[in-house]
């Protein structure tokens, strides 16, 4: 069975790839909806959340295309996570109610992918899976973060952001000049939370970008110059290099 798996993996190698591309294209489209938001000072808690949606797109592309696991634990995440997003499609098809019939049709994909997994001994049941590298896992995306971008505290900030915690929009951008309801106002990103977002997204863009070329073996120096000179610019320190 295991041989069986590594011989499949060259025929999923496109759909990781595939995978890791939509989540780097999808990183790309928030990273400038977040450049884009800060041009007008008012969109503070705009700007936070496309920072936020770019981490988590940036933390999937790497997921899918990092080399220092083997295939067979890339094809597992890669299962892993469209059984899991397929779920998310039920629950939606249902709170439709008018498409809830269509839920059915999911649960069939679901069926068929589980199916196809268990073929290759890949199973979240750990004693049905062929081995712990075939172990389908139901990931978190705050784990996905903390475990390919190490930016857990900037991504359970923005979070707090973008659930609209008091303590969070005070800290970013909500200026109080005193007591009561008429204190609240002055709606501008606050210096320091500035350069932390814009780190935060060169770091993580930068990051996606140059594991999904290692995955495909193609010349990187183009994205190192540019983290290089990201670095010269103050939007990255010397901790960051991770190139």
């Amino acid at each position: 069975m295991a041989e069986d798996c590594i011989s499949q993996s060259a025929k999923y190698l496109p759909l990781n790839y595939c995978m890791s591309i939509q989540c780097l294209v999808c990183a790309v489209d928030h990273f400038y909806g977040a450049l884009k938001a800060y041009s007008f000072p008012s969109n503070v808690y705009a700007a936070c959340t496309c920072t936020r949606g770019c981490l988590e797109a940036s933390a999937l592309a790497i997921y899918f295309s990092d080399t220092s696991v083997s295939p067979i634990q890339r094809m597992a995440r890669q299962y892993s996570w469209r059984i899991n997003g397929l779920s998310q499609a039920t629950s939606t098809l249902f709170a439709l109610e008018d498409r809830a019939g269509d839920a059915e049709l999911v649960h069939e994909r679901i069926a068929q992918i589980t199916a196809e997994a268990a073929s290759f001994g890949f199973h979240f049941d750990k004693a049905l899976a062929a081995s712990p590298e075939h172990r389908l896992r139901k990931m978190k995306i705050t784990e996905l973060v903390k475990s390919q971008l190490r930016m857990e505290a900037n991504y359970r900030i923005l979070s707090a952001v973008a659930h609209s915690h008091n303590w969070a929009l005070i800290q970013v951008g909500m200026n109080i000049s005193g007591e009561g309801a008429q204190s609240f106002g002055n709606l501008t990103v606050k210096p320091e939370y500035f350069s932390f977002n814009l780190r935060t997204l060169v770091r993580s863009i930068g990051l996606a970008n140059l594991t999904v070329s290692h995955y495909r073996d193609a010349d990187t120096r183009v994205i190192v110059n540019c983290l290089e000179q990201a670095t010269r610019a103050g939007l990255l320190v010397e901790a960051d290099q991770f190139w």
